[in-house]
């Protein structure tokens, strides 16, 4: 649902990506660990979240393909 709701709404988008980026440079868990510079970087966080949608938009491809033993039907039928 929140990615139809940021799909459908270019500004809850925008904010929703303000939101993790004020986030990611303030929350505590930012600090620990070897992401912790990263996390707190506006740029990564916007490369992050690029990236996702990508990965998103792949699935979505996905799902609308035709399984494969659909496209290998007629293949497999025994000749006439």
């Amino acid at each position: 649902m929140e990615e139809a709701l940021q799909q459908s709404s270019p500004t809850y988008k925008k904010l929703v990506q303000e939101i993790e980026q004020y986030n990611a440079a303030m929350t505590p868990e930012a600090l620990e660990g070897p992401f912790r510079d990263a996390r707190r970087d506006p740029e990564y966080v916007s490369a992050r979240d690029a990236a996702g949608e990508a990965i998103a938009a792949c699935d979505k491809q996905l799902e609308q393909r035709p399984h494969d033993r659909e496209l290998n039907r007629d293949a497999d039928a025994p000749a006439d």
